[in-house]
């Protein structure tokens, strides 16, 4: 589905630190603008409740699992709002370094 220019509330399982990185990311690829980020998406009753006191958007983007399906589904087709699934691919974000080397950088 395409999110350009969508205001989108994304779930994920990924560790909080990292969500400015992946705001630039997909903002930069995607040309969408990230209204909420969750990193509730293993824990329901949060997820609930960061859906009702998130602001406005559009589309819920979003890692396949259980609670995207039975939490977030259910909440955008309550909701009319659009729901897209994440093909979570590793890429490296700094710069001169291929995935390969930034992997062995974090097993040394």
């Amino acid at each position: 589905s395409n999110i350009k220019g969508k205001k989108v509330f994304l779930a994920m399982t990924a560790d909080p630190l990292i969500e400015s990185n992946i705001k630039k990311y997909l903002e930069r690829e995607y040309g969408c603008r990230i209204a909420w980020s969750s990193f509730n998406l293993s824990k329901r009753d949060a997820l609930r409740k960061e859906l009702a006191e998130s602001p406005e958007f559009d589309t819920i983007l979003t890692e396949l699992k259980a609670a995207a399906v039975d939490v977030l589904t259910e909440y955008a087709l309550e909701n009319k709002k659009e729901v897209s699934y994440i093909d979570n691919i590793p890429i490296v974000t700094s710069k001169g370094k291929t995935l390969k080397q930034g992997i062995m950088e974090l097993i040394e």
